[in-house]
């Protein structure tokens, strides 16, 4: 393996690892990416290539593919910046969880404004089954 393949393998890693969180959080950033003349914003989405705001500037508008993102970025820049856009995020994510919560006996109304609506961030079906888990548990004992 040459030295691109290795950080692009880390690279592909971290996308396929922070991918998944964009279903729910939209897509995240990572790191601004210069290649070649244009700069621009890189987000990771849900799909296998990278988003990357420069490529709308660029007469060829080709999706960036870890190779490209490899050759630009080092993975641990890339993990850092794409924790700390999630901070936000989980913090918002984590107070709605502590409103379906505290909604005693009618969560079923909050959740499903939660669900609905586009504007609030939801969280994903495991967490969402562990609230109504977690709910249904306490209407029980």
């Amino acid at each position: 393996m040459t030295d691109i393949e290795t950080r692009a393998g880390l690279v592909r890693l971290v996308r396929e690892r922070f991918g998944p969180m964009t279903r729910f959080l939209g897509p995240l950033y990572a790191g601004q990416l210069k290649i070649g003349a244009p700069e621009g914003p890189l987000w990771v989405g849900q799909g296998p290539v990278w988003i990357w705001g420069a490529s709308r500037k660029v007469s060829e508008d080709a999706p960036l593919v870890d190779e490209d993102v490899a050759s630009a970025l080092a993975a641990d820049s890339l993990v850092r910046n794409l924790l700390v856009s999630c901070s936000d995020l989980l913090t918002k994510l984590v107070k709605h969880l502590d409103l379906i919560e505290a909604t005693d006996g009618c969560s079923s109304a909050l959740l499903r404004y939660y669900l609905e609506n586009p504007d609030a961030n939801v969280v994903d079906g495991i967490a969402l089954s562990t609230i109504l888990g977690h709910s249904q548990t306490q209407t029980l004992q």
